[in-house]
């Protein structure tokens, strides 16, 4: 006898086929990769994959700094969360939160100065990043809708919802991203904060960043 009611059913199967529909772009993933092999060692990343799912282990190489993904490639939500989980499993909240803030400043500093160079030189202030932040977004997930709201001249809300591909991590990583971007503006004392995350049963994830607007130079 199931204890779950059908409507609950149908919620949960309906999520698992958006889920299985969402997919990460190889862009961010290989930089990412690249510094966890740096930051940990290489040694870690292999026995991180030891926990692997096997039916993921067909689309690494163990062998290869960032697990022989590519760049332009898109791969599925489910294995970027099973290799996540892998990675970061054994750690500690406060540790997960340390190598969060360290993977998000160095990603999207190699991306701003990388690929999408052209659309960061574009968001020269918060009511640009509000503009083209959408794109970016969309350059990295398939799914999942992202906008940001300039509060004031010291705040911006941006809020992303309807994302089947949500991980918290992925969250934190895009939360310490979200400071570097407004500090490359030329803004000062930025810091940014999760108001809200999926993970935590939120209908959207929502990050503050408030900072003392500047000029970029």
């Amino acid at each position: 006898m199931s204890l779950h009611s059908p409507r609950q059913m149908n919620h949960a199967t309906n999520r698992s086929v958006r889920l299985n529909e969402d997919a990460y772009k190889g862009t961010a993933l290989t930089t990412f990769l690249e510094w966890y092999v740096t930051e940990t060692g290489p040694k870690l990343l292999k026995n991180a994959l030891e926990l692997l799912p096997e039916q993921y282990r067909s689309s690494v190489d163990p062998g290869h700094r960032s697990l022989g993904l590519l760049s332009a490639t898109w791969y599925p939500a489910p294995m970027v969360h099973a290799l996540l989980d892998a990675l970061f499993g054994h750690y500690t909240p406060v540790q997960r939160q340390t190598l969060a803030d360290r993977a998000g400043r160095h990603v999207i500093e190699r991306l701003i100065t990388g690929v999408y160079a052209g659309l960061f030189r574009a968001m020269a202030s918060p009511a640009l990043y509000a503009k083209y932040s959408p794109k970016l977004w969309s350059s990295y997930y398939r799914l999942g809708r992202l906008e940001a709201h300039v509060v004031d001249a010291g705040e911006t809300r941006v809020r992303i919802s309807d994302w089947p591909g949500h991980h918290e991590l992925v969250c934190l990583i895009n939360t310490a991203a979200a400071v570097t971007i407004f500090q490359r503006m030329g803004c000062l004392q930025v810091e940014a904060m999760r108001a809200s995350c999926a993970a935590q049963g939120a209908r959207c994830c929502e990050i503050v960043v408030r900072y003392v607007a500047g000029v970029r130079g």
